[in-house]
């Protein structure tokens, strides 16, 4: 059985709202409406496609719970019904209503910092490879 529609990542008509930006955290990586909503155990395509089917006013409710969800010693929410206010309008249902602008410095191509220990993992799996095929070769 194939995944719904809004599940593919390619095609996915709430690509937009869960890959938005929501804010740096002081560890150096940054929070996308995907990641926050994963860190809540939910479904982030499934959460999306039920936000969008409520009415705006219970979209942003909804999303500012998230948002509050998301408070640790790194970020505590000054205003998350106004963060929550500007990612409720990725959504494709409002998407066309409002265009409300990303903060001062935020652009939509913004990419995360590679960590040292993710590049750490990736030495360490090419070390693992280079073994497992020096040892698999005759001789």
């Amino acid at each position: 059985m194939p995944p719904p529609p809004g599940f593919s990542l390619a095609q996915s008509e709430f690509n937009d709202f869960l890959f938005e930006f929501v804010v740096d955290e002081k560890d150096g990586h940054y929070l996308t409406v995907i990641s926050a909503l994963a860190r809540l155990d939910l479904n982030p395509w499934d959460e999306a496609a039920r936000l969008a089917q409520l009415p705006r006013a219970g979209a942003i409710d909804e999303l500012t719970a998230v948002i509050r969800d998301q408070e640790t010693e790194d970020w505590q929410p000054t205003d998350p019904r106004s963060i929550a206010t500007r990612l409720v309008d990725f959504l494709p249902k409002y998407r066309a209503a409002s265009a409300t602008p990303r903060p001062p410095g935020v652009t939509k191509t913004k990419r995360p910092k590679s960590a040292p220990r993710e590049i750490l993992m990736w030495l360490v799996f090419a070390t693992v490879v280079v073994v497992v095929v020096w040892s698999l070769s005759p001789g």
